[in-house]
């Protein structure tokens, strides 16, 4: 992605061929490819039998997060005998936000037409860090369904070729009953986090609930759709030894703490999903759902969740990727695995560079890079040491997989050089190669990985003549000395 240079395999879900005019000469063909959350944009290349077919820019559908009502981050929606207030402009944050042009309300009753607006607007709060935002306007009409009424509320990019849409985000909207008093609110889930990129075994499934009143303990168990958009929704495993999301009890709105994903007040959680008891090995896509369930409120006359949904997420569980001879660390704790914890004994006390993490990062010992790079098995890349720059030079333009910015190192976030990937190291012959790794902050990332190999040695030396010229040591590799003369 033009972000942070990540590099992924697509996946292919369909190729169409444009046969409107069937006598017409290279009729275009549309190619859909998933794009997995938190890739914003980027450039995909397209390969037929091994081959470089062209190459285009891509940008990721609207993923919505969370929401929060009117400028000063409210939760709910409030119905005033058909007057909407505090305010009827609900704000929306999350990723790829940039280009939306339209959003849809989605009463239970009717489905309409919204205005849209990119940005914040003049909110009174800080919007969660590297996330963007759009100001939905209600429109008029609007019909409730109860007391308390979800609004289905989703998004729609125009990129200029096929639709990108968002999924849903609820919504709820009260009853006034009373001056300062409304209609009782069920459980709905004001922010959602799940992780970006190629996931696989145990993933980490973030949320933020909110309920007024509080009436007990709930079933907060995440489900997962397989396959996407099928509308086969499946609970999600916990990981062994962690909290099955049973007996949850949910925050009204006096709660205060704040949460580094959320705008809106509300009682957070971790689920520990151990993906690998519910998807089999491969590639798979599938979202995220939560709606929490029994009990609810019994005051109200609209008494179901709100449900909160992902956008894709794709799996990888298929073996391997710990060679043989490979240093394994299991974190298999329950205070390793979650970044919110804050008593994790691992890491030295290192791990400040992520926002959800609350220890310090020492930038000398792991760099603060934020690029993601994976050098592809079969392609040719050149590693500048004077610099800390790198490019793909298999075809040329070359392209950047790096910048550099630090003399003699290279510092990216995660590092994974494949198998049969060829490295070609330039640079002065006697600076060392330093790679820094800052890390995801997820203990169960994969941060490096060199399964191929990185060749440091030297050049070869001159032969000499007897009686004549001495022989000359071969120059010396990245941090080596020269041989002998």
């Amino acid at each position: 992605s033009f972000s942070n240079q990540t590099i992924l395999e697509g996946y292919v879900t369909n190729v169409t061929v444009d046969t409107t005019d069937p006598n017409a000469c290279g009729a275009p063909s549309f190619l859909q490819v998933v794009v997995p959350s938190g890739v914003r944009s980027g450039t995909v290349e397209l390969f037929v039998n091994g081959i470089y077919s062209g190459a285009d820019v891509f940008t990721g559908a609207p993923e919505l997060v969370g929401f929060a009502v009117g400028d000063d981050g409210d939760t709910i929606f409030q119905n005033a005998g058909g007057t909407i207030v505090p305010d009827n402009v609900v704000m929306l944050y999350g990723y790829n936000l940039s280009s939306v042009t339209g959003a849809n309300v989605d009463d239970g009753t009717t489905s309409q037409a919204a205005d849209v607006e990119t940005g914040t607007g003049l909110v009174n709060y800080t919007l969660p860090s590297d996330m963007e935002a759009v100001r939905v306007t209600l429109p008029l009409g609007i019909v409730p369904s109860g007391d308390t009424s979800p609004l289905s509320i989703s998004v729609s990019a125009d990129t200029g070729g096929l639709p990108l849409n968002s999924s849903a985000i609820q919504v709820p909207l009260a009853t006034v009953l009373a001056p300062g008093e409304f209609s009782a609110v069920p459980p709905y889930t004001v922010a959602g986090l799940i992780p970006g990129g190629v996931r696989a075994g145990v993933i980490p499934l973030q949320f933020v609930v909110l309920c007024s009143p509080v009436r007990g303990r709930f079933d907060a168990i995440p489900e997962f759709e397989d396959p996407i958009n099928s509308g086969n929704w499946t609970q999600c495993s916990e990981l062994e030894g962690t909290w099955d999301g049973q007996g949850f009890v949910p925050s009204g709105f006096e709660f205060t703490e704040t949460t580094p994903y959320a705008v809106a007040p509300g009682q957070r959680f971790t689920f520990q999903w151990d993906s690998r008891l519910d998807i089999p090995p491969g590639l798979t896509v599938v979202r995220i759902r939560l709606q929490l369930s029994d009990p609810v409120p019994s005051t109200a006359l609209q008494d179901v969740a709100g449900v909160w949904t992902s956008g894709s997420l794709v799996i990888n569980n298929s073996a391997g990727g710990s060679a043989e001879g490979a240093l394994v660390e299991s974190f298999d704790t329950l205070t390793h695995y979650d970044p919110l914890a804050g008593s994790a004994t691992w890491g030295g006390g290192l791990l400040d560079f992520n926002f959800l993490s609350p220890e310090a990062n020492s930038p000398y010992v792991v760099g603060s890079g934020t690029v993601d790079v994976t050098l592809q098995a079969n392609r040719t890349y050149e590693m500048n040491s004077l610099n800390g720059s790198i490019y793909d030079v298999t075809e040329d333009p070359p392209i950047e997989i790096l910048v550099g910015g630090t003399p003699g190192e290279f510092q990216m976030r995660t590092f994974n050089l494949e198998e049969n990937a060829i490295v070609q190291l330039t640079g002065p012959i006697d600076a060392p190669v330093v790679i820094r790794c800052s890390g995801t902050g997820n203990p169960d990332d994969l941060v490096f990985l060199m399964s191929g190999t990185l060749d440091l040695s030297g050049q070869d030396g001159l032969e000499g003549v007897a009686g004549t010229t001495a022989a000359a040591g071969g120059l010396g590799g990245p941090g080596g000395g020269a041989g002998g003369s």
